[in-house]
This record gives C-alpha cells, sequence and structure tokens, in this order.
C-alpha cells in the first residue's frame, strides 16, 4: 500500500455541483476495480454498527459501494467506491483531499484536511480509516449517507456513469459465464412453483372428496392410498424425494406420449 501518487493537472477534472460549488476528480493515479466489487456489498453505516468503530470494520469487510435507498431498483442505487478515486472536495467551510485506496484486497479511506486554504497546500489533519470517510465525516460534523456521497461527488451523473461502466467492464465477461447456470437456477425454481401450484389445485379437490365422504363417513383411497383427513405427515426431505418422484414420472410419461405419437405418424405414412 502507498500514499504516493504523482498528480498530473492533465488527468483531473472539475464538476460544478447544483449548489454552483465545486469539485476536483483527480484521475492521476488511475481507477481499480477489486474482486470484492463482485459481491456487490454496500457499506453499512446504521446506528447499530457505527456506535462502535471494531464493529462497524468488521460488519463492512468487504464492503465495495454506496447505496442510495431513494432508488428504485438495486443495481440503480449501488454506486462502486474504487481506489484511485480522488477529489479535492469541501464539506462546510473546510476544504479537503479525499483518497480511496487499496489495502489487501479492501478499501482504505485516506484524507487530508486543509481548513478554509483553497490551494490545498497547508495541511491540518490527516488521517485513514476503513468505513468509507464515515469517522472522518462525524469529526467534523457530518454523518449521513447524503453527506458521504456530497463530498465525493458520487451524486453527478457522469461520476457514477464512469465507475459503474469500469465494474461492468470487468465483470461482464463473469457475468457471462456465470449466466448459463443462473438460469438454470431460475428455470428450476419456476417448475418447482409450476409443481407447488398444482399440488395445490389437487389439495383442494381432494379437500372436496374428504367433505363429501364424511358425510357418509366411508374411508377414502385413491390410486391405493388411504386419503386421511388430517393429511399425511412427511419430513421436508421425504417431500422433496416425492416431488422429484412426481417431476420424474411426468418426464417419462412425455417421453412415452412422444413415442406412441411418432409411432403413429409412421404407421399413418405407411397407409
Amino acid at each position: 500500500m502507498s500514499f504516493k501518487c504523482i498528480q498530473d493537472s492533465n488527468n483531473q477534472k472539475a464538476f460544478k455541483r447544483t449548489n454552483s460549488s465545486w469539485i476536483v476528480v483527480d484521475y492521476s493515479c488511475g481507477l481499480c476495480v477489486l474482486d470484492l466489487h463482485n459481491k456487490l456489498k454496500a457499506f453499512d453505516f446504521t446506528s447499530e454498527v457505527t456506535k462502535n468503530i471494531s464493529i462497524a470494520e468488521e460488519k463492512n469487510y468487504n464492503a465495495g459501494y454506496l447505496f442510495l435507498r431513494n432508488q428504485e431498483e438495486v443495481d440503480h442505487s449501488l454506486i462502486p467506491l474504487l481506489p484511485g478515486y480522488i477529489v479535492f472536495t469541501s464539506a462546510g467551510k473546510k476544504r479537503f483531499k479525499l483518497s480511496i485506496l487499496e489495502s489487501n484486497n479492501q478499501l482504505l479511506f485516506y484524507w487530508k484536511e486543509f481548513g478554509s486554504d483553497t490551494s490545498y497546500v497547508n495541511r491540518k489533519a490527516q488521517g485513514f480509516e476503513q468505513v468509507a470517510f464515515y469517522y472522518m465525516l462525524k469529526k467534523y460534523g457530518f454523518v449521513t449517507t447524503n453527506s458521504i456521497q456530497y463530498v465525493l461527488g458520487l451524486n453527478i451523473p457522469e461520476i457514477i456513469n464512469e465507475l459503474k461502466q469500469l465494474v461492468y467492464e470487468k465483470f461482464v465477461i463473469i457475468s457471462q459465464v456465470q449466466e448459463p447456470e443462473n438460469s438454470k437456477l431460475i428455470k428450476a425454481k419456476k417448475k418447482e412453483e409450476t409443481l407447488r401450484r398444482s399440488l395445490k389445485r389437487y389439495q383442494e379437490k381432494i379437500d372436496e372428496i374428504i367433505y363429501e365422504n364424511n358425510k357418509n363417513r366411508k374411508n377414502i383411497i385413491l390410486y391405493g392410498i388411504q386419503i386421511e383427513s388430517d393429511r399425511k405427515r412427511l419430513s421436508p426431505k421425504k417431500a422433496q424425494v416425492l416431488m422429484l418422484n412426481n417431476m420424474e414420472n411426468k418426464k417419462t410419461i412425455y417421453s412415452q406420449n412422444r413415442t406412441i405419437k411418432t409411432l403413429k405418424e409412421k404407421v399413418s405414412l405407411k397407409k
């Protein structure tokens, strides 16, 4: 890990905020996407977590995003925090240089405070932490997620889109590899849901049969199985076996029906 980076004015870009203040992003160090960004884990700034810095660091291990609750879609609400992202910014009447670094594949947040010095030369204080500048902002009286977003310039669409694009470019290949497996899982869940709905409909029919037969006080036997009014009690494992057996039988019947259909077509052709 190193705090040194050669600044290059050609790699700096100024952005004007909606309140007419300015923020400068320094891209001299180059932005880097880490493996942890594939976990899509956002920093947790809830009071129960942040009241103790050790707990906050433990809970936020592998976190790499800010989560914005005012967004409807989860993917759109996650803003990546990337090593190499450096900003010259302000909070209140103070000027700060904020740097996101990497240490042992985790994010490290390094800050310098320059008082009211707009040239960012006369440093008044500095420090680093692991919780996305939360404790630095708390020290200066700014403790909300919105304030973290604001001082980092992560409410500026151009910056957000660039950071997201870098993450997408790194993990798009991984996503494409994982897609077939995810697709299988989605299909399996849909098939299970269809089976559950089918079983529910069948159970409703059985309930009707039980109701009618209870009037006559007769034992009910369907397909050689005695039907009990309070239902059979099965363990989750046995229920799963029955579900699999049901799908296997359906597949067998489907295959046999196709074979019969093919044979019928061949017979018709011979005639």
